[in-house]
């Protein structure tokens, strides 16, 4: 009797409305009971839905961890710039499914363990502080530790990170990893196919050398780090050959120092049968592929140029056979800063084909990207610089915003064909229905159970010789892989 007693309770209180204590003040969760979490921005509580981070019944909260200070900073303002553009449109017309979407964004400096700390803010901390998923988050040091942590959790997927490194794109692919961008691997091996098939400049793979970012092993040799090798991988892939046969010139990632690489490519040079069997009459071309930040990129193209130039006003052999030294540059999201740092740098003077030329810095130089040109009339283009002019009308448009901007835009698709009802399980999901979606870029966007790299395609864009004002412009140019 008292077991039937029991369970007729048990069935006449699962029965009764739920309390709305939408308007309960609260200071912890435990106050407002399970299934709601008290807000501190209101001091009210509120519900939690479906029992998953940062989704409530009017918003939604995403993370970003970002380095929105320190010597990255111009990547961490514009990728939270473009993601930020994009989302206040879609709040200004009604959010997705009727919520909002509410980005926050901490600061970690490029500092891998202060990166860490912001996800695990994100998806452990105060509940009333937890987002669903993590968004955008700019750097490979930081997601070589953010990466492994939000696998680990299950509680969130990590989308569109700001970095083409290898790791996050394994096979089989990671269920909670989902990348917007073409790896370093691509964009290397899309420079190297510029070089060798382009019909004005058919490099052989001799004619080829790297320029990577380093740092010191264990015996303080400088060795490329993770970010060099990517791209070093990809030349060895599109070349056919193996690291030993590739000259590669390095540069300390904690001095940015290029003078210890300029040496080595002019002693490669110096060295080269095929430099030494060219003439002045017929000199030959030079490609080198730089996985480089912005800094050391600019002052490694002042330095070579001034070195090879200085030798070739003295008629040293074999320098006087060579031709045009051409850089193709990897340095997600430093393209404007690389350019407006050569544009600084002016012009040098030297002996081409027996006359006295005055050059620029930024002839001869490209660049890869993951975007097309953000002034671009691709329907993503267009609608971005009109978002950017209506929520953010102090920015200009820029290769880093716009990506930041693409990403938000494919999220919040992925939401749209999720519906209200969201875990994140469902939400991977609707990614991996999403095989074929137009982003407006001009190039295949799809994600699939086997595909989480929504975009593989690389765009590439060559400066021109300075004008009168001592600017220098882009031409989009077709790499090839």
């Amino acid at each position: 009797m008292i077991h039937k007693m029991s369970l007729f309770f048990l069935l006449i209180s699962s029965c009764a409305p739920e309390i709305d204590k939408s308007d309960w003040v609260c200071v912890q969760k435990s106050e407002c009971g399970t299934g709601w979490v008290c807000d501190k921005d209101t001091s009210l509580c509120t519900r939690a839905w479906n029992n998953q981070n940062g989704v409530y019944s009017d918003r939604l909260v995403l993370g970003s961890s970002q380095p929105m200070s320190g010597s990255q900073e111009d990547l961490g303002k514009g990728m939270t710039d473009g993601m930020r553009a994009y989302f206040s449109f879609k709040n200004n017309i009604g959010g997705v499914r009727g919520r909002r979407l509410d980005l926050v964004v901490k600061d970690d400096a490029y500092n891998p363990q202060t990166a860490l700390s912001n996800v695990q803010a994100f998806l452990e901390g105060d509940e009333s502080q937890r987002a669903f998923a993590i968004i955008g988050n700019g750097g490979t040091p930081t997601a070589v530790v953010t990466q492994p942590y939000i696998t680990d959790t299950k509680k969130s997927i990590f989308f569109a990170p700001l970095t083409g490194a290898g790791f996050l794109r394994k096979n089989p692919v990671n269920y909670y990893m989902f990348n917007f961008r073409a790896s370093y691997v691509d964009e290397a091996a899309s420079i190297v196919g510029y070089y060798t098939l382009h019909s004005d400049l058919k490099l052989t793979a001799g004619q080829i050398a790297a320029y990577a970012q380093c740092h010191k092993n264990q015996e303080e040799i400088l060795v490329p780090d993770s970010y060099g090798q990517e791209g070093i991988d990809g030349i060895l892939e599109a070349l056919g050959l193996e690291q030993k046969d590739l000259t590669i010139g390095c540069y300390d990632k904690n001095t940015s120092d290029p003078a210890k690489a300029v040496d080595t490519i002019i002693n490669w040079l110096q060295n080269a049968d095929w430099v030494i069997s060219a003439s002045i009459e017929h000199p030959v071309d030079v490609g080198i592929v730089m996985i480089a930040t912005p800094v050391p990129a600019a002052q490694f193209i002042q330095k070579l140029k001034d070195a090879i130039a200085a030798n070739k006003i003295n008629n040293e052999a074999p320098f006087r056979n060579i031709g045009a030294i051409h850089c193709g540059i990897i340095s997600p999201g430093g393209n404007d800063s690389t350019k407006s740092l050569l544009e600084q740098y002016g012009k040098y003077k030297s002996f081409e084909t027996g006359v006295s030329v005055d050059l620029s810095y930024t002839e001869n130089t490209l660049f890869s990207a993951i975007v097309p040109a953000p002034w671009s009339m691709s329907d993503a283009a267009i609608k971005y610089r009109e978002h950017l002019e209506a929520y953010s009308p102090d920015l200009q448009p820029g290769f880093v915003s716009f990506e930041g901007y693409l990403a938000a835009r494919l999220f919040t698709e992925g939401l749209e064909q999720n519906g209200r009802d969201l875990t994140t399980d469902t939400l991977v999901d609707a990614f991996e229905s999403m095989t074929e979606y137009n982003l407006g870029i001009g190039a295949p966007v799809r994600f699939g159970p086997n595909d989480h790299e929504a975009c593989e395609s690389v765009w590439g864009f060559a400066l021109s010789e300075l004008d009168a004002s001592g600017k220098s412009s882009y031409t989009d140019i077709q790499l090839s892989r």
